[in-house]
């Protein structure tokens, strides 16, 4: 090998990564506009990725689960199981609240909030003379 070889430095992935997304960034800031044609190859890249990345990150999860111990996984269950019946809660109470709201105001003889839009259970409307 020659010492030109030698001498040139080698780029971590990080910092290859990080030189990708300042040039990126610098590309984005400086060509503005016209760099948008470029965005159908970086939808695909990152496409790709995901391709990637997501079976490996499922074949983690199913390794880390089976590797738990039984106190471990009844532990964990009792904790997702009750962070899925509080967005089960949070998300009737929006409902009901945003149902009651639309309700309400038709039994007030108001109109709803957005006149293309009713409610179900509301009368229709009269001219009032």
């Amino acid at each position: 090998m020659s010492e030109a070889t030698k001498r040139r430095p080698r780029f971590s992935l990080s910092t290859w990564i990080l030189i990708g997304i300042l040039l990126g960034v610098g590309v984005g800031l400086f060509f503005g506009e016209p760099a948008a044609a470029l965005q159908p190859l970086g939808d695909a890249f990152i496409r790709l990725l995901q391709m990637t990345i997501l079976p490996y990150m499922v074949v983690a999860l199913i390794a880390g689960l089976g590797k738990l111990t039984m106190a471990d996984a009844r532990l964990l269950a009792l904790r997702g199981g009750a962070v899925m019946v509080l967005f089960w809660v949070v998300g009737f109470a929006i409902a009901a609240g945003r149902a009651g709201r639309s309700c309400a105001t038709c039994w007030a003889g108001e109109r709803p909030p957005n006149p293309r839009r009713t409610s179900a259970g509301c009368p229709p409307r009269t001219k009032r003379t």
